[in-house]
């Protein structure tokens, strides 16, 4: 089930806000308090959306943005999305639903204030940008892997495929996409259990399979799920499942396959006695039920999760990312966002691209550990990083109940002394889930530092759930995670955790952060990792030597754009408008063209100038890059990119004025409906339509509206604003002074 939802656009939000409006001359819907307000948060909100990116008389641009007003209009987001917030939870509570009529429209327009919200808070004045290029950058980004060969890199879930990105604005950063993975346990088992029948030979044996699930549900009926309820015949089969691998885990441990008689004592489970399969069906469900057996997330899902079928997983680690920016611990998690790509064949493909995670993966190369002190936490500056990162990333993983974090899919940055001075978590797709509970009790935390204790008092159950909108999570997930952010802020308050101020972690030993008892946290995984696992690859009698320099993965570069730009249809189009100026084949120029059609009006003679200014443009590009670096260039070079728009956005302006001056004319309907006086008049009309086609083949492939008139003119002042900063930055020498005479 492809995720189809996107982000809304500046006239998305418009359009949105509109129909808050309309719905306003609904009495039921006026009478609505709640609706009142938040419908006035939102056009004020809108108003100062639309004063901070107004173009400046001075300069035509819009202005780059202060503090000051980043900090007024997040706390104006803020505001509105509480109200909002409000009214969804009171709609939940009063029908169930939100996904349809008023709620649905506040459900996505808070899909495009979290992204800004959280781009505001990231915000760095250091590199100015205005309020349309913020937003431009939260756009999903689209990448065009045509005629590019990608390696992929395989871990126990999926399969990434590793690139370098660049947005809109030149910045690039390397990472990996992951296609998106969906949580389908039901359809694979289904496909486990036909191919077993396949090899059955009577309808018993057939039917005793088709009955397995139900069979097992049944036996495990009345006892309660993670969250508090009890098994019973509605119980999802996704679950169920989970529980079956759960068992699977307890009977049989860590067996890498299953045997014959193992096999067999978990299909009695399902009622299927121990020699009613022939021989090839007890093959296939042997091999099945290991594979089964060996998936975490089923694993995770049935104990604590609860994660029914059809749930996107990759969205999961764009949820964490969202959450620790508002939490204010992003760098010791791996950001993630969504992303598509366009395939060989043009088909777009939607998945999750995360950043490049920074460090040394001791769990896969523990040999390394040779090359870290045996006391990796001496140093005191970096324990005070180090330290506040895993207590960070605890109170994270509580919130979002990530249930899989351990030392495996975390990354060590090690310095030259085999210190411990960073640390980066990444694969967090096995998160969330409806309990408010989770295997990590709050106590166990043990400390907190004091810059979240005071993050986390300002931070409601309403504006967490604000931030994970359009994050693919149900409303019982972000309920759950609400609930879980109010235990960890009561057990702060009531000194289940302690708070230690941030300066003073590095004074701290590791002994300090441990929970009491025979509890875990991460604090002591760690602490394992690098005491009784890392002891067992040191060679005593090899001496110490600094971490060897780790090579970045091979990261192929790759065009990419924001949503604003695929990298096709810049150059693409462009070639079409080329070739209607200029025939390749018959060397046809479009000025002989237009004697041909003898007669022409003025708006005729602009269309035909704005085409030939594209070609030139064209065979300037093509003449001065070579074929393969072009899509890049036109890509990532704002310079370029303004004037590749600006031509089409001539040609489309030209061709529909003579169209429409032709439709009139010719008293049509449309310009599709013209009946040209004479074939002359029709081969006008046909350039005209083959002109307009093309242009709206690039505006289409460049913006997610196309013909946005007003989408347009703010990335034209975004690249205009960029070359004034460039400017300033790198001034071009003035002419010589004139001599005095």
């Amino acid at each position: 089930m492809p995720d189809k939802k996107e982000f809304p656009s500046r006239s998305q939000r418009r359009q949105l806000l509109e129909q808050l409006k309309e719905a306003n001359n609904d009495p039921a819907i006026a009478a609505d308090g709640q609706f009142k307000l938040y419908l006035e948060a939102m056009e004020r909100l809108d108003a100062e959306l639309e004063r901070l990116s107004a173009p400046q008389k001075e300069n035509g641009v819009p202005k780059a943005l202060t503090k000051a007003e980043t900090e007024k209009l997040s706390g104006m987001m803020r505001d509105t999305a509480v109200l909002g917030e409000e009214y969804l939870a009171y709609n939940s509570l009063r029908d169930g639903a939100i996904k349809q009529g008023i709620p649905q429209v506040v459900d996505k327009l808070h899909h495009l204030m979290a992204k800004d919200y959280e781009a505001l808070a990231e915000y760095d004045e250091k590199q100015p940008r205005s309020l349309p290029e913020l937003q431009e950058s939260t756009r999903t980004l689209t990448v065009d892997l045509r005629g590019k060969k990608l390696s992929t890199v395989g871990n126990m879930q999926n399969s990434r495929i590793p690139m370098t990105v660049a947005d809109s604005t030149g910045r690039k950063r390397r990472g990996f996409f992951t296609k998106a993975t969906y949580f389908e346990p039901k359809k694979d088992f289904q496909k486990l259990i036909d191919k077993a029948k396949a090899a059955c030979t009577t309808n018993e044996q057939r039917a005793a399979l088709d009955g397995f699930l139900s069979a097992y549900r049944n036996r495990r009926a009345g006892s309660k799920t993670f969250s508090g309820s009890k098994i019973d015949a509605k119980t999802g089969d996704a679950y169920m499942l989970g529980r079956l691998v759960m068992e699977l885990d307890d009977q049989f441990g860590d067996f890498p396959k299953l045997s014959t008689d193992q096999t067999k004592a978990v299909l009695a489970m399902g009622g299927i006695g121990p020699e009613l399969l022939p021989k090839e069906a007890l093959k296939v469900m042997q091999q099945g039920l290991t594979e089964l057996k060996n998936k975490v997330s089923l694993d995770i899902n049935g104990e604590r999760l609860e994660i029914e079928e059809g749930t996107r997983l990759d969205n999961r680690n764009t949820a964490m990312s969202a959450v620790a920016g508002l939490l204010g611990c992003s760098d010791a998690v791996c950001k993630s966002e969504n992303m598509r790509f366009i395939g060989e064949d043009g088909k777009v493909t939607e998945g999750t691209f995360m950043e490049y995670a920074h460090g040394t993966d001791l769990y896969k190369n523990r040999k390394l550990f040779r090359h870290v002190s045996a006391n990796a936490f001496q140093n005191e500056e970096n324990r005070k990083k180090v330290f506040r990162q895993i207590a960070d990333v605890q109170v994270l993983d509580y919130i979002c109940m990530n249930e899989d974090r351990h030392p495996g899919n975390m990354m060590y940055d090690i310095d030259d002394n085999g210190q411990l001075r960073g640390i980066q978590c990444f694969d967090n797709d096995s998160s969330f889930g409806r309990s408010s509970g989770s295997k990590l009790k709050a106590a166990q935390l043990k400390v907190v530092t004091e810059s979240m204790a005071k993050r986390l008092q300002g931070i409601t159950p309403k504006m967490l759930k604000f931030a994970l909108r359009g994050r693919g999570l149900s409303e019982e997930e972000m309920n759950a995670a609400g609930k879980r952010l109010t235990k960890i802020k009561n057990a702060i308050k009531d000194g289940q955790i302690a708070t230690v101020k941030d300066e003073d972690l590095g004074k701290k030993q590791m002994r300090h952060m441990l929970p009491t008892g025979k509890g875990s946290n991460l604090f002591s995984q760690v602490d394992d990792f690098f005491g009784k696992i890392a002891n067992m690859y040191r060679d005593p009698d090899v001496p110490f030597s600094p971490m060897p320099k780790q090579e970045d993965p091979k990261l192929r570069e790759v065009g990419t754009t924001d949503r604003v730009f695929t990298v096709g249809g810049l150059t693409d189009s462009l070639s079409r408008v080329a070739d209607r100026v200029e025939d390749r084949i018959t060397g046809d120029k479009i000025d002989n063209l237009r004697n041909k059609l003898r007669g022409s009006s003025e708006k005729y003679d602009k269309m035909v100038q704005a085409a030939k200014e594209a070609n030139a443009l064209y065979k300037k590009l093509t003449e001065e890059t070579p074929e393969k670096d072009l899509r890049k260039l036109v890509a990532e070079d704002p310079k370029v990119m303004a004037q590749v728009t600006g031509v089409f956005e001539q040609v489309r302006l030209t061709a529909e004025d003579y169209l429409w001056y032709k439709t009139r004319q010719r008293k049509a309907d449309s310009p599709e409906t013209i009946k040209a006086k004479n074939e002359y008049e029709q081969g006008h009309i046909d350039l005209a339509m083959d002109l307009k086609k093309a242009a709206d083949a690039f505006f289409t492939q460049s913006r997610s509206r196309t013909g946005s008139k007003e989408e347009s003119e703010a990335l034209q002042a975004n690249l205009a604003r960029r070359e004034l900063e460039r400017a300033k930055e790198n001034p071009q020498p003035g002419p010589e002074p004139a001599p005095v005479l």
